[in-house]
This record gives structure tokens, sequence and C-alpha cells, in this order.
């Protein structure tokens, strides 16, 4: 578990990591032997991935995620783009539904924002 703990495929801090976008790990299929070890330690009853932040472990256990946060966004110049992003979509006024629309969407496969 220590070597999955210190694995490319996450980030964050130690005792909070998320999952990393890495087309290099998705390519080689780091992401599927990380999830088999993981499983291969559970159902054994092995050591358990402690790491996690509260936000993957509930997306691993189909529970509803806490609200998000643009602070728990690791890579600094994509947090600001998103800051930035956000920040527009808010002070936008109700002229452009179109702009608003499209920055949901947008951000609906990432699981960062849900439109209510």
């Amino acid at each position: 578990m220590r070597e999955i703990h210190t694995c490319e495929i996450f980030d964050g801090e130690d005792w909070n990591k998320t999952l990393a976008c890495n087309s290099k790990a998705l390519y080689n299929g780091m992401y599927k032997l990380v999830g088999q070890r993981i499983a291969v330690c559970l159902v054994h009853g092995g050591v358990e991935p402690h790491f996690f932040s509260q936000r993957l472990l509930c997306q691993v256990c189909n529970l509803q995620p806490p609200v998000p946060d643009l602070q728990q966004i690791v890579d600094y110049d994509f947090r600001e783009k998103m800051i930035k992003e956000f920040a527009e979509f808010v002070t936008s006024t109700d002229e452009e539904p179109q702009k608003n629309d499209a920055f949901f969407h947008g951000m609906q496969p990432t699981g960062m924002l849900l439109q209510t």
C-alpha cells in the first residue's frame, strides 16, 4: 500500500490524496493496476487506503461527495484559471445564458460543479 500511496496517479497532501490527471499513467494502465491492487487488499482484509481524500472516498463508495471547493485543486495554474472562470461566471448577467450553460456543461464531467 505504501507504493500505491506514493504512486504518480495521486496528487495532494500525504493523507488527503486525490486522483491526478496523468495521461502517461492512463496509457500504461496504471489506474487500472492500482485499482486492482486496492481491491485485492480490501477483499482479503489487508491494509486499507487511509490516504484518500474525503471527496475521493465518497466517489469510490458511491456516496454523496462534500461540497466542491476550488482550493482543493492541486495544480496551481488550473486552480487560478478555474477561480477566474468562476468569478466571471458569477458576475455575468442573465443576458448571457448560453455562456453560463457552456460553463456548467464543460465543468460537469470534472465533478467540480453541479448545476441546480
